[in-house]
């Protein structure tokens, strides 16, 4: 049995995914870790050498198949990418059968994990906060950055990291 669980980034994916594996004694693999070590370089620098996306996931979806065709006689649970119902992916997805689990979570509770993962980088924040705000259509998240900070029209393209 194969189960393949997706969502946005800093949801959980790795972590549910990880301890679902010890309980149900499947096997666990986390596909960005998978790509990396397949490509001997961190996924954005694998990004990097793709014009697209799709071209990006044509690629890790050789990781994917590779893990599918080495593990036919084990159970096994997948972290997959945010992007990890499309094209390439899905295609391997839907031939072998697996189950698939979607997670979710309040942006709040995200936003915090990133925060976390990012430790705390004051720039990072101020960024992720005001998306948020965007995102919930709110104004309280981003109360506590000062005007002066990026002005009332949020970042500007040269504020954003990414």
């Amino acid at each position: 049995m194969y189960i393949f669980i997706v969502g946005v980034s800093c949801v959980g994916k790795s972590t549910i995914g990880n301890r679902l594996a010890q309980k149900i004694d499947f096997l666990f693999f986390d596909l960005d870790d998978e790509i990396e070590d397949f490509f001997g370089r961190s996924i954005e620098q694998i990004q990097n050498q793709y014009f697209s996306g799709y071209s990006y996931r044509e690629q890790g979806a050789k990781v994917l198949n590779k893990i599918i065709d080495t593990s036919k006689n084990n159970d096994l649970v997948v972290a997959l990418t945010p992007k990890g119902l499309h094209d390439w992916y899905y295609r391997l997805i839907k031939k072998s059968g697996a189950i698939v689990i979607e997670l979710k979570d309040t942006p709040e509770n995200i936003l915090d994990r990133i925060v976390f993962y990012l430790g705390h980088k004051a720039e990072a924040i101020k960024v992720l906060k005001f998306f948020l705000e965007k995102l919930e259509g709110g104004t309280s998240p981003s109360d506590d950055i000062p005007d002066d900070v990026w002005g009332k029209d949020g970042p500007s393209d040269d504020d954003i990291p990414f």
